[in-house]
């Protein structure tokens, strides 16, 4: 081999790393394509059984209705591929892309406060506000 030339092998070689590369740094910095129609009728789906489970004079139940809703939103958060390893981080990285989540914020304490506090209560009002919080959320995001 000659100097200052380089044979079809390595040119190939590097051509295809460079490539693999491109495909890389376009997959990781692609916007989300959003959610599939199927995905998202079955998110509303189970967002429409939670809101009919909320009518429930049962306070346990009504807390139950409220962590499934935060996992629910969770659930989205994950399949639109926001980074993070907690709902917290995910709510972060979604600022970005959709805004603010102030009410999610407050729900996501309140669904907290119920995992954690086992002796608190959960009123009607304060479900009712939680789920229209995650529902008007999960409508910003495309469910």
């Amino acid at each position: 081999m000659t100097r200052g030339r380089t044979s079809a092998p390595e040119v190939k070689i590097v051509e295809g790393i460079l490539k693999g590369i491109g495909t890389l740094v376009r997959a990781l910095f692609r916007p989300s394509r959003g959610l599939a129609l199927g995905d998202r009728e079955q998110f509303r789906q189970r967002l429409n059984a939670l809101n009919a489970r909320a009518k429930t004079p049962n306070a346990h139940e009504r807390a139950m209705v409220l962590i499934e809703a935060d996992s629910l939103f969770d659930t989205v958060l994950r399949a639109l591929y926001l980074p993070g390893q907690t709902m917290a981080e995910r709510l972060r990285a979604a600022r970005s892309r959709f805004g603010r989540f102030d009410s999610v914020w407050d729900a996501h304490r309140i669904r907290n406060r119920l995992v954690h506090e086992h002796d608190q209560g959960l009123s009607s009002e304060e479900l009712s506000r939680a789920l229209q919080a995650y529902e008007h959320a999960l409508s910003r995001l495309g469910v």
